[in-house]
C-alpha cells in the first residue's frame, strides 16, 4: 500500500517529438492537491485505488477500514498490509479493522514498495496536461484508476518485481542485500518479503472515492 500525490500543478512527462521541433505544454501551476491511496497484491495484480483529498491518520484509517471491507478481511480472513513508515500510518484507537495486520518497510527503501512503481500508470493520462479544477482532475484520473483494476496482469508486470532477492531472503533471513547491509535491515527485509504476497484478494471493478 502507497499514496500519491497529484494536483493542478502539471505533472511533466516525457514525449516524442520531431527532429528540431520543441515539444510545448500547458502550464498553470496551482496549489490544489487530492491524493491516490492504492493497494496492489504484486503476485495476482488485484489492485484497488481510492481518491481522497488529504493525507493524515484521519483518511488513513477511513481508508483502510474500506480496504478491509473490499477484500472481506475479517477473523477468518487475514490481509497483511506493507507499507512505509510515514508518521499519518496511524490505526485507530481500537486498532486496525478485524483480519488487516500490517508490517512496515525499512526507512527511506521506497525502491522496495511494489505499490510506488504504479504512479507511472495513474500518471498516464494526466501527465503534461492542465486541468481546470479538481473535480475535472477527479474524473480522468478516477477512470483511469477504475481501468487500471481490470488490469491484473499490467500491474503485476509493473509491481512483480524482487522475487529472486525476496526468495533469497526468505531461505536466508540474513541474507547480505548489499555490502554494509546492518543486520536489522536484513530481517527487516525479510520480514517485509514474506508480507508482499498477500497484500489483498479478489478486487471488483471501480474506483472509490
Amino acid at each position: 500500500m502507497d499514496e500519491h500525490r497529484v494536483g493542478l500543478l502539471p505533472i511533466s512527462a516525457g514525449i516524442w517529438a520531431p527532429t528540431r521541433q520543441t515539444p510545448l505544454r500547458p502550464v498553470q501551476p496551482r496549489y490544489e492537491w487530492l491524493y491516490i491511496y492504492a493497494f496492489v497484491n504484486p503476485e495476482t495484480g488485484e489492485g484497488r485505488f481510492w481518491l481522497v483529498p488529504t493525507l493524515n491518520k484521519d483518511a488513513y484509517q477511513a481508508v483502510m477500514t474500506a480496504f478491509a471491507e473490499s477484500v472481506d478481511a475479517g477473523p477468518d480472513h487475514h490481509v497483511l498490509v506493507v507499507e512505509d513508515g510515514g508518521g499519518f500510518h496511524v490505526p485507530a484507537q481500537q486498532g486496525h479493522p478485524s483480519g488487516i495486520e500490517t508490517v512496515r518497510l525499512p526507512p527511506y527503501s521506497p525502491e522496495l514498495q511494489p505499490a510506488e512503481r504504479l504512479w507511472q500508470l495513474t500518471d498516464a493520462t494526466i501527465a503534461n496536461r492542465c486541468f481546470e479544477s479538481l473535480d475535472a482532475l477527479s474524473e480522468v484520473l478516477g477512470q483511469q484508476c477504475a481501468w487500471l483494476e481490470t488490469q491484473l496482469d499490467l500491474l503485476s508486470q509493473y509491481t512483480l518485481f524482487h522475487c529472486g532477492l525476496y526468495a533469497k531472503i526468505n531461505r536466508n533471513p540474513y541474507y547480505p542485500v548489499q555490502r554494509g547491509s546492518s543486520l536489522s535491515l536484513r530481517c527487516a527485509l525479510a520480514q517485509a518479503s514474506m508480507a508482499l504476497m498477500t497484500v489483498c484478494s479478489s478486487c471488483p471493478a471501480g474506483v472509490r472515492e
